[in-house]
């Protein structure tokens, strides 16, 4: 895609039904905020779709007949109400979700906790070693500053971020399947 920089990974371990989707965008409002990035596991692969152009509408279209039309459903995300409204609004594709927060999300209404975030499930190496890293909020400041100076080596840093989030999210979805487990264990030590 000339609209795109493209990043692949081959891994160790396959989705064999669906397709985990992460993206990276300007903001948190689908009607005002744009997609930047589109990462996803497809079976045994990792694919990122990093933006590299300023109109939107060009990158969306490309993504939609390109790439989306082309993975299997169901689509998992963390926090896949996230995810699901750009698709609507940016992409006009509705699908089906499956969220990997929800049963975090259930287990710390229970504890009386706050919803957990991807990274206080499971945790970035750059965080123990006390090494810099990108979050979701830095995004939109490293998109700027790549529309002003066209720097590629600023779009690798989304696309990492993007790609430790995805792995992030695969290893929930894994523990996904043990869930029940999981919350019997969480009710038994109430």
């Amino acid at each position: 895609m000339k609209t795109s920089l493209i990043v692949t990974m081959e891994l160790p371990v396959k989705i064999v039904k669906g397709t985990l989707i992460d993206i990276e965008t300007t903001g948190l409002d689908p009607s005002e905020d744009e997609i930047v990035t589109l990462g996803c596991v497809i079976g045994n692969k990792i694919l990122v779709i990093q933006r590299r152009v300023m109109e939107e509408d060009a990158y969306c279209i490309e993504l939609k007949e390109k790439v989306i039309s082309k993975l299997p459903e169901p689509y998992y995300a963390y926090n896949s109400e996230f995810e699901s409204s750009f698709f609507q609004e940016k992409l006009g594709i509705q699908a089906e979700w499956v969220d990997l927060m929800e049963p975090w999300r259930g287990i710390a209404d229970r504890l009386g906790f706050r919803w957990p975030r991807l990274i206080e499930l499971v945790r970035d190496p750059e965080i123990y070693f006390n090494l810099p890293r990108i979050t979701g909020r830095e995004v939109p400041t490293i998109w700027k500053a790549f529309v002003k100076t066209k720097d590629e080596g600023l779009l690798r840093l989304i696309v990492k971020k993007n790609m430790g989030d995805l792995l992030k999210e695969l290893y929930l979805l894994i523990v996904y399947s043990y869930f029940d487990e999981i919350q019997k264990e969480s009710q038994d030590n109430l």
